[in-house]
């Protein structure tokens, strides 16, 4: 008795999403297109522009010139960071910086999925990595945000690269 009620309960949850969906369509969060079951549009996912080489093999700065490969940046060689390396993957432009800011900011944590995907189809994300650890979340923001972005999209990249996931 309990799984067919389970079963009806699935029914009239999925019942209710449909009607919602068809009084009101999904929106991409980013450009408001109309989407279907997805939370970005191909096109707006396809605008993430990634960062490329050459850049700094320490601090991840983006190099200005065209040619040449990573090294070590001025700053990074004058005084050492207390990392071994750090990279961004994207340019911080939009709608990267729409879709962060939603993320962080405005509760949408559903954008965890598309932007931790785009992060595992990442060169730098095909290297051999035991674990992936978030970044702790200071327990004020914590409570305000309802969540931690940083261990939403670790999981998402653990998911999609079949990587251990080691939230603290």
């Amino acid at each position: 008795m309990a799984h067919l009620l389970s079963s009806q309960a699935d029914y009239l949850k999925l019942l209710i999403r449909d009607l919602a969906d068809l009084l009101f369509p999904p929106l991409c969060p980013l450009c408001k297109k109309n989407i279907k079951e997805i939370e970005i549009c191909p096109d707006c996912l396809e605008s993430f522009k990634p960062l490329s080489s050459p850049r700094c093999s320490i601090c991840g700065v983006q190099f200005k010139t065209d040619s040449g490969e990573d090294h070590p940046c001025g700053t990074c060689i004058k005084n050492r960071p207390s990392f071994d390396m750090a990279a961004s993957v994207f340019l911080y432009n939009e709608p990267m910086r729409e879709a962060v800011h939603l993320f962080k900011y405005k509760a949408k944590s559903i954008l965890s999925r598309p932007l931790g995907n785009s992060l595992a189809q990442h060169p730098l994300a095909e290297e051999d990595y035991d674990v992936v650890l978030p970044v702790p979340l200071h327990i004020k923001r914590l409570r305000q945000r309802g969540y931690n972005q940083s261990q939403l999209l670790a999981v998402e990249l653990g998911r999609a690269r079949g990587i251990k996931v080691d939230p603290w």
